[in-house]
């Protein structure tokens, strides 16, 4: 398993619940594109819960990544420490998302 498979079992079903399909780079599109529709738990010293820095995050990982398709034009061997930031960051961001740090917003 690398680093990236939890997207499709935490993060997918989560933010795109009806996409056959997804993507991390779907999920990333859609929380900058309806940001306004999620709350993050950590909060900004103006009091916004928006999950850009979450996205953000999820955003480096997923470009970071130039070796997941192999072959490809920028594609090329991943360092160790690439490899064990990607793992961290990954683990970090599945805990949040196990622990109901992102979520949807009330529309009341």
């Amino acid at each position: 398993m690398t680093p990236y498979a939890p997207w499709r079992r935490w993060l997918c079903p989560l933010v795109l619940p009806n996409n056959p399909k997804p993507t991390l780079g779907t999920v990333i599109a859609h929380l900058h594109d309806a940001g306004r529709k999620w709350s993050f738990v950590l909060v900004d010293k103006d009091g916004n819960g928006d999950p850009g820095p979450l996205a953000a995050i999820m955003e480096r990982l997923w470009t970071g990544q130039v070796s997941r398709h192999g072959g490809g034009q920028n594609s090329r061997e991943q360092t160790p420490e690439e490899a064990q930031a990607a793992v961290h960051l990954a683990a970090a961001i599945v805990q949040l998302l196990a622990t109901g740090a992102l979520g949807r917003r009330s529309t009341s």
